[in-house]
């Protein structure tokens, strides 16, 4: 079995399917405020620090795509072979020939080999990216500058301000519109889905066969405005269209983790892909890491989209990707973040409170701060599917287990394949 010396301590296992879910209710989100063991006072007017392109790295040192430091991982086990065969096995029987990597106990247990790409191919990981950000708002929280009980017009004054409009143009009534002042969304209805706010992304796909307008935010967005012109355009939308009550009912939206993005900036005062850089990426070495649109691609090795796979016009403009889905990464680094979040391991930027805060929960959907929780099987996990790319980072704590895969197609076998290694793994391991 093909062994890689990168950066691989610890393992942990893959969680990619929603779970029932505890609520609000039941869970209080607002825990004790420790201090993050990375917390460093940011000032205001502190100097911003330039985000990576492909000739400027993290540790102002390395250029962007350079492979990580390779350490000693454990020897491999007996055990290793068997797993390798059968994840061979899986990953021919789906004709899968995208990234997949495989780590336990800090070794690195399977790295598929007639894939078209290798552990340090360049992906846009998309979704995957949400949990950075969720773990960037506990930091804050943790420090006392932001707290997940404040309301959403605490940081966007406009929001309960207009009137707002059903999707065939109807005005919502006034009885309504109270009722949505006197039942705010607050930041940890963002963090786990629960805020009742429609998701922009949608839009992409908008669909006006049944004679409904289509929104002013589709032709407000364009590929030659600024991502801060973009983001106005869909904020400006998220004041005026439909909402429901907050709390009710999961609700997968792109515009909660948008709108936590800008929080961040806010509270921050810094960019929110520096903050994310400095404060999360630097301190863990994840080198490879970067924001597809503050970063040049062009020298990287990057798995771009085929003729049959092109990319979504929409997923390509500037803004639309803030906070939710921006982040690009390679395989190795991912799974230095998984190391981050499994059990009995030396944790650098997050801390025990801020991992159950995001694990817990909270949903009927199954989904904590940025992560998709399964009970059953101990797991925790999220996709990413930003068109025409496809990205998974699975991790089981108790054991010490993860899997990254990724791909350039959207309709790839990757979901179904991921489900499958991971029971297979456990299989193996309760054998």
């Amino acid at each position: 079995m093909k062994r890689i010396l990168a950066l691989i301590l610890c393992g942990s296992m893959l969680a990619l399917l929603f779970g029932a879910c505890a609520s609000k209710d039941e869970a209080n989100p607002e825990q004790p405020q420790t201090e993050s063991k990375s917390a460093v006072e940011t000032k205001s007017n502190k100097e911003t620090k330039t985000v990576p392109t492909a000739s400027t790295a993290h540790d102002s040192g390395k250029k962007a795509g350079t492979k990580p430091e390779t350490k000693p991982t454990e020897a491999e086990k007996p055990e290793d072979s068997a797993i390798k065969d059968v994840f061979d096995g899986d990953v021919a029987e789906a004709g899968f020939d995208g990234v997949v990597c495989a780590e336990s106990d800090g070794r690195l247990i399977y790295e598929s080999e007639a894939s078209r790409y290798s552990s340090d191919t360049f992906f846009r990981i998309a979704s995957v990216s949400k949990q950075f950000t969720a773990a960037a708002v506990l930091m804050l929280c943790d420090e006392g500058r932001l707290s997940v009980n404040d309301a959403i017009d605490k940081f966007f004054p406009e929001f309960y301000e207009h009137s707002r409009y059903m999707r065939d143009g109807t005005p919502l009534s006034d009885e309504t519109m109270q009722r949505l002042r006197d039942n705010k969304v607050t930041v940890h209805h963002l963090l786990c889905m629960r805020s009742g706010i429609p998701d922009y992304l949608t839009l992409a796909y908008y669909d006006d066969s049944d004679g409904d307008s289509i929104p002013d935010v589709v032709s407000d967005v364009s590929p030659a405005y600024s991502s801060e012109k973009n983001r106005a355009a869909v904020k400006q939308w998220l004041y005026t269209t439909e909402l429901s009550l907050p709390d009710q009912t999961f609700d997968y939206s792109n515009s909660n983790y948008l709108l936590l993005g800008e929080i961040i900036e806010q509270v921050s005062g810094m960019p929110y892909e520096d903050f994310i850089t400095e404060r999360i990426l630097e301190p863990l070495g994840m080198n490879n890491t970067y924001f597809g649109e503050k970063t040049d691609i062009s020298s990287l090795k990057f798995a771009h989209p085929d003729a049959e796979n092109s990319e979504n016009v929409w997923f390509r403009l500037n803004g639309v990707r803030y906070g939710c889905g921006d982040m690009i990464s390679i395989a190795s680094d991912l799974m230095i973040w998984a190391r981050e979040l499994m059990d009995g391991t030396e944790k650098k930027v997050l801390t025990d409170s801020m991992i159950s805060r995001m694990t817990t929960n909270y949903s009927g959907g199954g989904y904590g701060y940025g992560l998709s929780i399964n009970e059953n099987m101990g797991m925790i996990s999220h996709e990413g599917s930003l068109p025409p790319f496809s990205s998974i980072l699975a991790v089981i704590p108790s054991q010490r287990f993860a899997l990254v895969m990724f791909d350039n197609r959207y309709d790839s076998a990757l979901k179904g394949l991921s489900q499958k290694l991971c029971s297979d793994f456990m299989r193996g391991r309760n054998a």
